[in-house]
């Protein structure tokens, strides 16, 4: 059976794109080495594929914040707490 857990952290530069993708949270957390930050983002620099990757990570971070902020439909009331009778002007059984 193939290891499809990222590779380990580590205190190297980034290589190659999959050491640049393992490094993303600890990048975006601001909790890379400064010596690692400069040759991840030299590698941003040289691969599109890769800050667009970043890109999409961070919308993904931003879209599932503002979801998570905002009430839930699972939160809404329930048919016993009177929407029924709301929606229906009859009262809930």
């Amino acid at each position: 059976m193939l290891n499809q857990s990222a590779p380990p952290k580590t205190n190297t530069p980034p290589k190659n794109c999959r050491s640049v993708t393992s490094l993303l949270l600890d990048y975006l957390s601001e909790e890379l080495q400064p010596e690692i930050a400069v040759a991840f983002e030299a590698h941003l620099g040289q691969c599109r594929d890769c800050l667009s990757f970043l890109n999409t990570y961070k919308k993904t971070i931003e879209m599932t914040r503002a979801f998570l902020s905002e009430p839930s439909i699972f939160q809404a009331s329930s048919p016993k707490s009177g929407y029924s009778q709301e929606k229906t002007g009859k009262e809930p059984r």
